[in-house]
């Protein structure tokens, strides 16, 4: 038998012929990738909430911007990631082989064994020794006090019919993730610190960096959701009631929980294709989805291209809603004239918009890069916005809401009559 040469990379040349014109040329088809993403988005939503749309040109017209979506998300990240990084060389099956295998280099002999199940080693507390039982105690206190005052919110948006409105059954779901999200990411650090294993297995990893990017990806489309709640209340008050049906409340919310959902599964599913060596330490205190693919011996093009693209695409649509919505109603405040009515317009909407720049601003910052700079400044950041944003949140609801507050003197009443 002849020798034969089995060519396992193709080489895809897209506009490396252009070298001067390579930036603009990303520049022009990321922003026409972006606005094709968010008006196909816009047109399904559109569809699926507005009852008026449910007819047969609109449902094919829904099909039509999915299938727009699809074949956009098909071909132009590979070539705006090639454009990014001018790296062309791909695999005949577009992915890297099945973990497990064995790795031949091209500019070596060495192989490389890699490990399809690993065991992963969370640093969490114990690179802190002196103060690992200060901020341990402290976290604890911080989560017992999350739970708290996140159960009341939920408690009294259920038992009070005054608080059965729109806004308040969006702030009972926040409560639901800012419940969550503190008993995702801190289940380890709980057990770790206690126990003193650092151990944790590779389907535990997994789940956990699912259940946070679950969590994370429904808080954005939430507040989004909430902040176009807080426009209809402020620009057309008159008009509320009939906008913000019950109906409309619950398609709303239970859309920011699907595409939530959606998007952590596909990251999710993209990790489980990388294989792991011999680092396993990860450098944090919970599973975090960029920090699986920094551990990752395998090629993680994919990967980090589905943070910058799937990523973009949940943060930038979830920040132009929540953008364009105070536009308008600073725009709406500025044009009332009466004092008091001005400050109750700003006060509607002044404790969401704390919220929005405080947990926007916090992971921004930590996901904006695949590889942060600074391990320590990351890990301190991720406990700003895993334990005390959900802390602070019922706090900066109560304390400016007078309806919460309200609620709580006639729950404490009706208790106090039942125990007479």
């Amino acid at each position: 038998m002849g020798n034969q040469t089995i060519y396992t990379e193709l080489f895809l040349s897209g506009l490396s012929d252009l070298p001067a014109l390579q930036l603009p040329l990303f520049l022009f088809f990321l922003l026409i990738y972006l606005l094709t993403l968010i008006g196909n988005f816009l047109i399904i939503s559109l569809i699926v909430t507005d009852s008026h749309l449910h007819v047969p040109m609109y449902f094919f017209l829904g099909n039509l911007a999915g299938l727009d979506l699809c074949c956009s998300s098909v071909t132009a990240p590979q070539m705006l990631f090639d454009l990014r990084t001018r790296r062309r060389m791909r695999t005949v099956t577009a992915c890297p082989g099945a973990p497990g295998q064995w790795k031949c280099p091209q500019n070596g002999p060495i192989l490389e064994n890699k490990h399809p199940n690993p065991e992963f080693i969370l640093l969490g507390l114990s690179d802190l020794a002196n103060f690992q039982i200060p901020v341990f105690l402290m976290l604890i206190l911080i989560y017992l006090a999350t739970l708290a005052g996140n159960f009341l919110i939920i408690f009294l948006v259920a038992i009070d019919s005054h608080l059965q409105t729109p806004m308040y059954i969006f702030l009972g779901n926040l409560s639901v993730l800012d419940i969550s999200t503190p008993s995702v990411s801190g289940c380890h650090l709980y057990f770790d610190t206690i126990t003193g294993n650092n151990l944790v297995a590779y389907s535990t990893c997994i789940a956990q960096a699912f259940f946070f990017s679950l969590l994370a990806s429904t808080e954005y489309f939430l507040l989004a959701v909430m902040s176009y709640d807080r426009y209809v209340a402020i620009c057309h008050p008159l008009h509320y009631a009939t906008i913000m049906s019950n109906t409309k409340c619950v398609q709303l919310a239970s859309s920011a929980w699907a595409m939530g959902s959606i998007f952590s599964l596909v990251h999710t599913l993209s990790i489980l294709r990388l294989a792991y060596c011999d680092s396993t330490t990860i450098s944090g205190f919970f599973c975090e989805l960029y920090q699986l693919i920094l551990l990752s011996c395998s090629d993680t093009s994919l990967n980090n291209l589905l943070i910058y693209t799937v990523g973009l695409i949940s943060a930038l649509t979830a920040f132009l809603i929540t953008f364009l919505s105070y536009v308008y109603i600073l725009k709406n405040i500025l044009r009332i004239k009466i004092n008091h009515g001005r400050q109750k317009a700003f006060s509607t909407g002044s404790s969401h918009l704390t919220v929005v720049l405080m947990y926007y601003s916090t992971t921004i910052f930590n996901y904006i890069q695949p590889k942060p700079k600074n391990a320590l400044v990351s890990r301190l950041v991720s406990i700003i916005y895993t334990f005390f944003t959900p802390f602070l949140n019922p706090l900066i609801y109560s304390l400016r809401n007078t309806e919460l507050r309200t609620a709580v003197f006639r729950a404490l009443v009706r208790v106090a009559k039942t125990i007479k």
